[in-house]
């Protein structure tokens, strides 16, 4: 094999294992989707106008993403969950990787705010 072939074939490889894992990565988005979908919480004495994603209508956590991003990719404009703020963020900019990480001291403080207990979630 040349050094050519054997550059082709990894070329082809990589490409292969990327076009995978983001078949994949889409499938678990509207999976999650799909189950939001199907059974969205019922409202409780203690819910906000914001607990319900505008756009699927499923439940929306609580979840922080930076202005910019935000801006580029809702212009402002409405109430989402994470996974809908990602299926747009694919249709703006394309396939992207999300990191999503725990922020105990806030937590800690919109449960003080909201008046929950600590392992109330």
């Amino acid at each position: 094999m040349t050094e050519r072939e054997r550059l082709e074939k990894l070329v082809h490889a990589a490409v292969d294992k990327a076009v995978r894992s983001e078949r994949h990565f889409v499938q678990c988005i509207v999976d999650a989707l799909e189950k939001d979908r199907q059974a969205p919480p019922a409202p409780t004495a203690k819910s906000h106008p914001e607990d319900t994603c505008q756009q699927c209508g499923g439940c929306n956590v609580i979840w922080w993403v930076d202005c910019e991003t935000w801006q580029s990719v809702m212009h402002g404009e409405g109430v989402v969950c994470p996974t809908c703020f990602m299926l747009k963020a694919i249709e703006v900019v394309g396939p992207v990787t999300w990191r999503v990480s725990l922020d105990a001291e806030a937590l800690t403080e919109i449960h003080r705010i909201m008046g929950r207990d600590e392992g109330e979630v």
